[in-house]
């Protein structure tokens, strides 16, 4: 079971704080009132049919998930998305406002080994912030990208000044999203295996190969070493 990984992307912060001003949409409250206090709301970049007004995670059997037109207006946070060679459902922009907290809870079936991975690219975040996840606190620093296996206990507190600000993006695994994984394993030893259980493919396949804005990645096993944190694992 992988608890959380630290993905070889890094991805140009300035810019995505610069797109996320410039979104003409409004931040919608998060529908899961009972996990949290404060200020926890979203923007929608990817919805069930497109649809701009819902944060919501989950599509009907005859739904597909759609880009929606805030994400049209985002140039760089499509090319991130870009990157990734899986389906991806939702993509939001997920705000955490200073003072608020979300309470420990879970997102059942939300995990890599049950064929759907949950990712999360800081946008604007502080070092005081405190995230949570099966009782390890991690630092997720501005431009990484991270796996965070949901479905083990999570909880945020955010003691800060700054209102946190997330791309969050779910992705269904595929050959593509373990091979990435696999990967760790060759410098951190993290032992996965191909999900036993494979979510169908519901959304519009979203593909590398955009050039519309410049996009890192590093394989170099010094800076592995110096930059990836991972988390307990078991076979």
């Amino acid at each position: 079971m992988i608890r959380y990984i630290r993905l070889p992307f890094s991805f140009d912060a300035p810019q995505m704080q610069e797109e996320v001003r410039a979104i003409a949409g409004r931040w919608i409250s998060h529908f899961n009132r009972r996990v949290y206090k404060g200020g926890w709301s979203g923007i929608p970049l990817r919805s069930p049919q497109g649809e701009k007004d819902t944060i919501f995670t989950v599509a009907k059997p005859s739904e597909q998930y759609c880009d929606t037109e805030y994400l049209g207006q985002s140039a760089y946070l499509k090319t991130i998305l870009a990157q990734f060679r899986c389906d991806i459902k939702t993509a939001r922009l997920l705000k955490l406002e200073k003072g608020a907290v979300i309470k420990e809870h879970r997102d059942m079936g939300l995990n890599f080994e049950a064929g759907e991975a949950r990712m999360h690219v800081p946008i604007v975040t502080h070092p005081d912030l405190e995230f949570y996840i099966d009782g390890d606190r991690i630092h997720l620093a501005e431009g990484e990208c991270w796996y965070i296996n949901a479905n083990l206990p999570h909880r945020v507190n955010n003691p800060t000044e700054v209102d946190r600000i997330h791309l969050v993006f779910d992705c269904v695994v595929n050959d593509w999203l373990t091979h990435l994984f696999s990967k760790r394993q060759d410098c951190c030893r993290v032992i996965i295996s191909r999900p036993s259980v494979q979510t169908a493919p519901r959304g519009q396949p979203l593909r590398c190969g955009s050039k519309s804005a410049p996009i890192t990645a590093f394989w170099g096993k010094s800076e592995e070493n110096k930059a990836t944190r991972i988390g307990k694992t078991e076979s």
